[in-house]
Protein backbone atom coordinates (compact mmCIF):
# COMPACT_ATOMS: atom_id res chain seq x y z
CA UNK A 1 0.00 0.00 0.00
CA UNK A 2 1.53 3.44 -1.16
CA UNK A 3 0.39 6.46 0.83
CA UNK A 4 -1.19 9.49 -0.62
CA UNK A 5 1.66 12.02 -1.25
CA UNK A 6 -0.35 15.56 -0.18
CA UNK A 7 1.48 18.93 -0.37
CA UNK A 8 2.20 20.69 2.59
CA UNK A 9 0.00 23.55 1.61
CA UNK A 10 -3.41 21.57 0.97
CA UNK A 11 -2.04 19.71 4.55
CA UNK A 12 -2.60 22.58 6.39
CA UNK A 13 -5.88 25.33 6.93
CA UNK A 14 -4.68 28.32 6.28
CA UNK A 15 -4.89 30.66 9.34
CA UNK A 16 -4.25 34.44 9.54
CA UNK A 17 -2.21 35.64 12.47
CA UNK A 18 -3.82 37.02 15.07
CA UNK A 19 -2.28 39.59 17.38
CA UNK A 20 -2.13 39.19 20.83
CA UNK A 21 -1.50 41.27 24.25
CA UNK A 22 1.11 40.02 25.32
CA UNK A 23 1.00 41.28 28.89
CA UNK A 24 4.79 41.04 30.13
CA UNK A 25 5.52 43.70 27.66
CA UNK A 26 2.84 45.83 29.52
CA UNK A 27 3.78 45.32 32.54
CA UNK A 28 8.13 46.13 31.71
CA UNK A 29 6.42 49.17 29.49
CA UNK A 30 4.94 50.33 33.12
CA UNK A 31 8.02 49.21 35.58
CA UNK A 32 10.35 51.49 33.24
CA UNK A 33 8.11 54.21 33.26
CA UNK A 34 8.07 53.87 37.09
CA UNK A 35 11.77 53.62 37.19
CA UNK A 36 12.33 56.72 34.96
CA UNK A 37 9.70 58.36 37.01
CA UNK A 38 12.07 57.38 40.29
CA UNK A 39 15.62 58.30 38.97
CA UNK A 40 13.80 61.69 37.82
CA UNK A 41 12.74 62.64 41.29
CA UNK A 42 16.23 61.39 43.04
CA UNK A 43 18.16 63.64 40.53
CA UNK A 44 15.75 66.08 41.23
CA UNK A 45 16.69 65.85 45.44
CA UNK A 46 20.04 65.80 44.73
CA UNK A 47 19.96 69.05 42.22
CA UNK A 48 17.84 70.79 45.17
CA UNK A 49 20.65 69.72 47.59
CA UNK A 50 23.45 70.99 45.85
CA UNK A 51 21.69 74.00 45.52
CA UNK A 52 21.56 74.31 49.40
CA UNK A 53 24.77 73.63 50.00
CA UNK A 54 25.80 76.38 47.76
CA UNK A 55 23.91 78.88 49.02
CA UNK A 56 24.41 77.59 52.63
CA UNK A 57 27.87 77.94 51.62
CA UNK A 58 27.54 81.89 50.03
CA UNK A 59 25.62 83.10 53.06
CA UNK A 60 28.95 81.84 55.35
CA UNK A 61 31.35 83.39 53.17
CA UNK A 62 28.98 86.32 53.68
CA UNK A 63 28.90 86.54 57.10
CA UNK A 64 32.77 85.70 57.19
CA UNK A 65 32.86 89.26 55.10
CA UNK A 66 30.60 90.91 57.10
CA UNK A 67 32.47 89.92 60.71
CA UNK A 68 35.93 90.95 58.88
CA UNK A 69 34.75 94.44 58.22
CA UNK A 70 33.58 94.88 61.55
CA UNK A 71 36.65 93.72 62.95
CA UNK A 72 38.84 96.42 64.48
CA UNK A 73 41.94 95.87 65.24
CA UNK A 74 43.56 96.82 68.43
CA UNK A 75 46.77 98.12 69.36
CA UNK A 76 49.03 96.34 72.04
CA UNK A 77 52.21 96.73 73.82
CA UNK A 78 55.09 94.89 72.38
CA UNK A 79 56.77 93.22 75.31
CA UNK A 80 60.13 93.86 76.09
CA UNK A 81 62.72 91.01 74.42
CA UNK A 82 65.92 92.65 75.94
CA UNK A 83 64.97 92.53 79.20
CA UNK A 84 64.30 88.92 80.77
CA UNK A 85 61.18 88.37 83.10
CA UNK A 86 62.16 88.13 87.19
CA UNK A 87 59.12 87.07 89.13
CA UNK A 88 59.49 88.79 92.24
CA UNK A 89 59.06 86.90 95.59
CA UNK A 90 55.22 87.17 97.53
CA UNK A 91 55.28 88.86 100.41
CA UNK A 92 52.46 86.75 102.06
CA UNK A 93 52.81 84.31 104.49
CA UNK A 94 53.53 80.68 103.57
CA UNK A 95 50.02 78.52 104.01
CA UNK A 96 50.78 75.75 106.74
CA UNK A 97 48.83 72.34 106.16
CA UNK A 98 46.28 71.61 108.79
CA UNK A 99 45.06 68.17 109.76
CA UNK A 100 41.70 66.84 108.65
CA UNK A 101 38.71 67.24 111.11
CA UNK A 102 36.16 64.29 110.92
CA UNK A 103 32.98 64.97 112.37
CA UNK A 104 30.67 62.71 113.18
CA UNK A 105 26.92 63.03 112.86
CA UNK A 106 25.09 63.05 116.17
CA UNK A 107 21.30 62.17 114.86
CA UNK A 108 22.06 58.90 113.77
CA UNK A 109 21.98 56.43 116.89
CA UNK A 110 23.26 52.89 116.93
CA UNK A 111 20.08 50.11 117.21
CA UNK A 112 21.44 48.02 120.17
CA UNK A 113 20.35 43.90 119.48
CA UNK A 114 17.92 44.00 122.09
CA UNK A 115 16.00 46.07 120.92
CA UNK A 116 15.30 44.78 117.07
CA UNK A 117 12.38 42.41 117.59
CA UNK A 118 11.67 39.14 115.73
Amino acid sequence: MAAKMVPISLARNECSAQRYCIFFLVRCDASSEACHHVSEKSLRADEEKQEKEKRMQLEAEEEIKKMRKQMIPHARRMPFFDLPFKPHLSTKSLTVPSSTKFQTLKSKKTIAPSTIQE
